[in-house]
């Protein structure tokens, strides 16, 4: 008996890719495509909110259901180094239009808050019908967090944070995406350089910070102490982490798999065009 194919629709312009038993499973940008099961899982799973079933899919409404992610992971985004410090604006002042700068509001981490009215229902008392009023909710999402919620609060909130625009340009600046969770992903037992390979993989126009050996190299020149210099690395590492987070959350970055970052670490494997052989000396020695 043939496996039950669904078919899958990528919002995104950017290709939807994730590995499952094995091989590179691939749903091109703004494309359709029939998938198994399991396929069409782990992609919605990767890319929530990007990936979706088809309307055309010829599902059931429960087989459909139960494909459908039951939370979304929302993202704080504010802080994102690539953001602008500076945006223009422009206003309506003593009966002309004037454009000037303003700072960027969201090119600094800070919390997002939003609240939610209860929603109204109506029950039987001894009296007859009453209608009552669910408690208020309050979301807050600290900076370089995740926070996991139901699909229709985590839509709710990320259509509240109202991104920033710049007057002439067609960039926008968000507050809050619809984000993701992998399975593989930098953490705080990650060393300087392991994170900034990884920033090299992810991005390979994106500018490296100095390694380990040049942070301390340079600890050193100061007379710094060995607990000063270790203090330096640490610091360091905690700053790439926070810049990492912009790239991991963003559901229309790539990001590798433990066994393609191991090989790329090993100057195996890696993305087209990169000198891996010369980034592994300079990481490793």
């Amino acid at each position: 008996m043939e496996e039950e194919l669904i078919r899958l629709y990528n919002g995104s312009k950017d290709s939807a890719m994730q590995m499952v038993d094995g091989k590179r499973v691939i749903l091109g940008g703004f494309e359709e495509g029939l998938y198994s099961r399991k396929a069409a899982k782990a992609l919605m799973v990767k890319y929530p909110g990007t990936v979706t079933i088809s309307d055309d899919a010829g599902l059931l409404p429960q087989e459909a259901e139960v494909l459908k992610p039951k939370t979304l992971w929302v993202a704080n985004v504010t802080g994102d180094p690539r953001y602008p410090a500076k945006i223009k604006k422009r206003e309506f002042v003593d009966k002309r239009w004037t454009t000037y700068e303003d700072d960027n509001p969201v090119a600094k981490a800070m919390p997002l808050q939003e609240k939610a009215l209860g929603s109204w229902f109506e029950y039987q008392g001894p009296g007859g019908l009453y209608s009552g009023r669910e408690a208020n909710k309050s979301y807050v999402i600290m900076p370089y967090r995740r926070v996991e919620m139901d699909v229709a609060s985590a839509r709710w909130f990320v259509n509240r944070s109202r991104p920033v625009g710049s007057h002439g340009s067609s960039e926008v600046y968000r507050k809050a995406i619809i984000s993701r969770k992998s399975d593989f992903e930098p953490g705080p037992s990650w060393s300087l350089d392991e994170l900034i390979a990884y920033l090299s993989y992810i991005d390979t126009n994106a500018s490296l910070p100095p390694t380990e050996a040049k942070v301390r190299a340079t600890a050193k020149r100061g007379h710094a102490t060995k607990e000063a210099e270790d203090f330096k690395v640490l610091d360091a590492a905690r700053e790439m982490r926070k810049r990492l987070y912009y790239y991991v959350v963003d559901p229309k970055v790539k990001l590798p798999t433990r066994e393609e970052f191991e090989q790329f670490m090993l100057g195996v494997a890696g993305r087209p065009g990169d000198d891996n052989e010369a980034l592994a000396e300079e990481l490793v020695g």
